[in-house]
């Protein structure tokens, strides 16, 4: 039986996931990485991306509404890569807010007031704080010396530098255990989170971004693709299983769910929105298995492939047991959102410390 092609309102439309596949120029070739870890449409131009990244996005809270908008672009590392990569999705918006009209007539009017009455009654009660949402960043493969034309690759000098701009300015990084007793209550985040991700699960997340974030004294998530697991496209590398068990028993980077056979299309959808409830749950239990087998630790978190998803996809997981669940779309993320229904904010390549800051704190950290 065909599933039904309705979408959420973050879910990205059949149009817009065939986007920009770029070949990189130079082959990737990874450093050596850390040994055994130790714990100590058209699409717009890579400019426009830039720009759009640039842009700022909700200051307070999630997104309310998310539509697919033509704001940013963004393509595969490599074209021989299976795992496509979708555009981002529509930014979040700041929260609607309403004002009463003044009321009419001459005794509402302060020049009436007898001599001495004060137009404002004092109050003890302090002003309303903030509530607190926690920028969910994206990145996915990372390079010596990327020049920006490809906007899934950033290059390690800025992804270092982004993470010392986050050490700097006092934030700290959370798991995807701190954010789900969060999201439920069970306990409070620091002032200045932040959860760091990378998807697909290329092994330049363990050459260059573990050891940066262990620098920092950071955790990341990486989402794998485990079919995908010690392969090799083009330029591109794909973590093994040892290096999964590596990353996961340092405990700086832990490794969650990008599908095992999903990050691909079918019939130009994406796999998760034309297989049915079942092959989603058949794909899901391959995922789990495969891991398990490996001795890697239980998922609890997915991210869609392409972003793609709709509420049969969503339910199935939830079913199945996952407890968090990102997207694309832009947004931070707020306790009263559904937890399998989470914004992200892609780090598109070349947006500059101004631009980090932005897309981080929500609003012009500098001109």
């Amino acid at each position: 039986m065909s599933k039904p092609t309705m979408r959420t309102a973050a879910a990205l439309s059949t149009g817009l996931v065939i986007l920009l596949v770029a070949v990189l120029s130079s082959a990737y070739t990874p450093v050596a990485a850390p040994s055994a870890v130790q714990p100590s449409a058209e699409p717009p131009s890579a400019a426009e991306a830039r720009a759009a990244a640039q842009g700022s996005p909700a200051a307070n809270g999630s997104s309310a509404t998310q539509g697919p908008t033509a704001d940013a672009s963004w393509g595969d590392p490599d074209e021989d890569d299976p795992a496509a990569h979708p555009r981002a999705d529509a930014p979040g918006h700041a929260a609607e807010g309403s004002a009463d009209g003044a009321a009419d007539g001459a005794a509402d009017d302060p020049a009436n007031e007898p001599a001495g009455k004060p137009t404002d009654e004092p109050t003890d009660e302090p002003a309303p704080e903030t509530p607190l949402t926690v920028p969910v960043l994206l990145y996915h493969h990372l390079e010596p010396g990327a020049d920006g034309s490809n906007g899934a690759v950033i290059s390690t000098e800025e992804f270092a530098a982004q993470m010392a701009w986050l050490a700097d300015n006092g934030y700290t990084s959370v798991t995807t255990a701190d954010l789900l007793d969060w999201l439920n209550g069970a306990q409070p985040l620091p002032d200045r989170p932040v959860m760091i991700t990378f998807d697909d699960g290329y092994r330049s997340n363990y050459a260059y971004a573990y050891p940066v974030l262990q620098q920092h004294g950071f955790t990341g998530v990486v989402f794998m693709v485990t079919s995908l697991a010690g392969q090799k496209f083009g330029s591109l590398e794909y973590l093994g299983w040892e290096d999964m068990r590596a990353l996961a028993a340092s405990g700086v980077i832990e490794i969650q769910a990008h599908s095992h056979d999903g990050h691909r299309l079918i019939g130009g959808e994406p796999a998760l929105i034309a297989w049915s409830e079942e092959e989603i749950l058949e794909d899901w239990r391959k995922l789990t298995e495969a891991m398990a087998a490996e001795g890697l630790p239980p998922v609890v978190a997915y991210a869609y492939p392409f972003g793609a998803h709709d509420e049969e996809a969503v339910n199935a997981l939830r079913a199945a047991g996952v407890r968090l669940g990102f997207t694309v779309a832009g947004g931070r993320v707020g306790q009263g959102d559904d937890p399998l229904l989470l914004n992200r904010l892609v780090v598109f390549p070349g947006i500059g410390e101004c631009g980090f800051a932005r897309l981080v704190t929500g609003t012009a950290a500098c001109d």
